[in-house]
């Protein structure tokens, strides 16, 4: 489970799962991705450092720690229009199903292909976009650039975000100071306002948050001061962050109900999991109207997917329906979500897949896996990823 993996130093203790951190469906992605760089720079030298401390004063240094697999590892990895991103070397290609190199590693970083093109790092550090025979669609020249999404591409010039078509055309100029992709229509940007805060007699400047349409036109104004992106019709707003209320709203930014937890995932299988205190703190899991639709309480839940999700209650993870019932024995340490009918699990160090019966039908011989797209998952042996078939069997065997 993602929310479930073990903060550690990754060169240090024993690979967990389970599935990539960095966002790459919004600003957010660039500060994770260069964060990851600068964590890999640093390992060696960090990993030295940290060895040196004692037990007690390792636990203190939480920023000597991080959480594994690392952003560098994953990020835009998964096969996407029949490609998927291999590193060989530092350097960024892609292979095809066949696990032939069809693009070559010569690319400084990429991202993953959408509506067939694919956004990438030139040598000069600015960003374009290549087509599924790696030949340049739209040249580099932004500071930044994310995957397209419903017929436009997230790009960064200094230090605003806008959008292009698929011929590099900009259709909404970089004026945002933090934005996602589009979904449904409507994408969440943030601007850096003056206004009231709670606690605070003036003023204060601070990101609020608001939606907009194709044409780069206010759907729903900057008045949140958080928010997700819309999923069924349905978008999570944040507002007096801090003093923590969420609530969703609908595309016209009437307020549908309020959910008072501090945490919410996103909707998955038309649930989300929440945070509920009482007698026994942990999470629970309510529908799109807000009503709990178990009463039963867990040590964590990750998200659902493919009807089940993967659950603790004890020291052992299994997977839950969402009435809270366990259909898989809380027999796993860590489980991830079931993707093409199958999903990662791990006994001890190895991580392998099983099916819906809890059955492996991949052995747990690897180091981390990752969800199944097109056919294929990427999976670890210490540092280095490779992707496998649904046998188990290796189409790319694992670099670095």
């Amino acid at each position: 489970m993602q929310k479930l993996l073990l903060i550690i130093l990754a060169m240090v203790l024993p690979a967990l799962p389970l599935y990539a951190f960095c966002d790459e469906d919004s600003s957010q992605g660039k500060i994770s991705t260069l964060e990851a760089r600068r964590r890999e720079e640093t390992r060696e030298e960090r990993k030295k450092y940290y060895e040196s401390l004692s037990p007690e004063a390792r636990i203190q240094i939480s920023d000597m720690m991080e959480s594994y697999p690392t952003d560098a590892m994953t990020c835009g990895t998964g096969f996407s229009n029949g490609r998927a991103k291999v590193m060989v070397g530092g350097k960024a290609g892609f292979i095809d199903g066949k696990g032939r190199l069809v693009i070559k590693a010569n690319l400084k970083e990429a991202g993953r292909f959408s509506e067939n093109l694919a956004p990438f790092e030139s040598k000069n550090g600015k960003w374009g976009y290549i087509n599924l025979d790696g030949k340049i669609a739209i040249e580099p020249k932004f500071d930044w650039a994310l995957s397209f999404r419903e017929g436009l591409g997230l790009i960064n010039v200094g230090e605003k975000w806008g959008f292009i078509d698929s011929t590099g055309k900009i259709i909404i100029e970089p004026q945002f100071d933090a934005a996602s992709s589009f979904s449904e229509g409507l994408a969440h940007v943030q601007l850096y306002l003056l206004g009231e805060l709670p606690g605070h007699k003036e003023p204060t400047k601070r990101y609020k948050t608001g939606y907009i349409d194709k044409a780069g036109n206010w759907a729903i104004k900057p008045t949140w001061d958080g928010g997700d992106n819309f999923i069924g019709g349905m978008a999570r707003v944040d507002r007096n962050i801090g003093y923590s209320e969420s609530l969703y709203i609908d595309k016209t930014g009437k307020e549908l109900w309020i959910l008072d937890s501090w945490y919410l995932t996103d909707f998955s299988d038309d649930v989300l999991v929440i945070a509920v205190e009482g007698p026994k703190d942990g999470y629970s899991i309510v529908d799109r109207n807000g009503k709990r639709l178990t009463y039963k309480v867990f040590d964590e839940i990750d998200g659902f997917s493919e009807g089940l999700s993967a659950a603790d209650l004890g020291k052992k993870t299994g997977f839950i329906d969402k009435r809270g019932n366990f259909v898989i024995d809380r027999k796993f340490d860590m489980a991830g979500r079931f993707s093409e009918g199958l999903a990662g699990a791990c006994i001890g160090e190895g991580c392998g897949y099983i099916n819906p019966k809890g059955d492996f039908m991949i052995a747990p011989r690897f180091s981390w896996v990752e969800e199944f797209s097109e056919g294929f998952a990427l999976v670890a042996q210490g540092q280095k990823t490779g992707y496998i078939d649904k046998t188990g069997k290796y189409v790319w065997k694992p670099t670095r």
